[in-house]
C-alpha cells in the first residue's frame, strides 16, 4: 500500500500522535489500522527501560550529593574532607581508631582462651 504525498506530509505534521512511541505504531494509528501485539511490548519495553534509567539516574545523583560532605561530627570527633577526600588530620584519626578498635577486639577474644587455659593448668597459679 503505496502513500500519496499529501498523506506522508500530513502525518509528519500532525501533532497528535505521541511523540515517545516508535514511528511505526504512530504511523498505523494514524492510518486507522490497530497497531500489533508486538509493537505494544516493544512501547511498553521501552517506557520501563526508560523508568529504570531515570531512577537509577537520580540515585546516583542523591548517593553522589551524600558523598560530597565535606564535614562530618561523629563520636571520635569531627572528620574533615577536602573534594571527597579525608585531610591527613581526619585519616590519622582514622588509622587510631581503626587501630584502638583491633586492639579491643584482641582483647575481647582473647579472655576466653586465657580463662581456658588457667583451668587446664590449675598449679600455675
Amino acid at each position: 500500500m503505496s502513500r500519496g504525498p499529501s498523506e506522508i506530509c500530513s502525518f509528519a505534521v500532525d501533532h497528535t500522535s505521541r511523540s515517545s512511541l516508535p514511528s511505526e505504531l504512530a504511523m498505523k494509528r494514524h492510518s486507522g489500522t490497530e497497531p500489533k501485539g508486538d509493537v505494544m511490548k516493544s512501547t511498553t519495553r521501552t517506557r520501563r527501560l526508560v523508568a529504570a534509567t531515570l531512577f537509577g539516574a537520580m540515585a546516583v545523583a542523591a548517593v553522589s550529593a551524600a558523598h560530597a560532605q565535606t564535614n562530618l561530627n561523629t563520636a571520635i570527633g569531627a572528620l574533615n574532607y577536602e573534594n571527597g577526600y579525608p585531610t591527613k588530620e581526619t585519616s590519622q584519626k582514622l588509622y587510631d581508631e581503626m587501630d584502638l578498635q583491633r586492639a579491643s577486639q584482641a582483647y575481647m577474644w582473647s579472655v576466653p582462651a586465657v580463662n581456658f587455659a588457667s583451668i587446664c593448668h590449675p598449679s600455675s597459679r
